[in-house]
């Protein structure tokens, strides 16, 4: 297997990888037992074994970051529930396309995510008739 540091930038916080990556923006490498996920070899070099069923979670949302600092082994449920946090933050509109600000949206009851107020008000008059 080759080594994966060689085409490591360690510029900046995030050690980017400039080799073969996935569609998903993945660094990874192929070896002759198939390809493997380059910040799971980081992991394993730097920080040890991964545990069963265990992923690896970029900290930073860097896809093709292996800086292991960055790298933390969780729960495929918490890797998920982290994702869609990261993206709900990070969103400029709604589904319909409405631009997401201050006035034009609010966080839910419940906590469970961000409701566009136009698309609220549009159901609602459609509830109503």
């Amino acid at each position: 297997m080759e080594n994966i540091w060689d085409r490591v930038s360690f510029s900046g916080t995030c050690w980017r990888y400039s080799g073969a990556k996935s569609k998903a923006g993945y660094g990874w490498v192929y070896n002759p037992g198939g390809s493997n996920l380059v910040h799971r070899i980081a992991y394993l070099e730097k920080k040890g074994a991964i545990p069963p069923g265990f992923d690896i979670d970029h900290l930073c949302f860097v896809r093709d970051c292996v800086n292991p600092d960055h790298l933390e082994a969780v729960t495929r449920g918490e890797n998920v529930r982290r994702a869609n946090i990261h993206n709900a933050q990070n969103r400029t509109t709604c589904r319909r396309g409405h631009a997401r600000s201050e006035s034009s949206s609010r966080a839910r009851p419940d906590g469970r995510g961000i409701v566009c107020r136009i698309c609220h008000r549009d159901y609602m008059r459609t509830y109503r008739r």
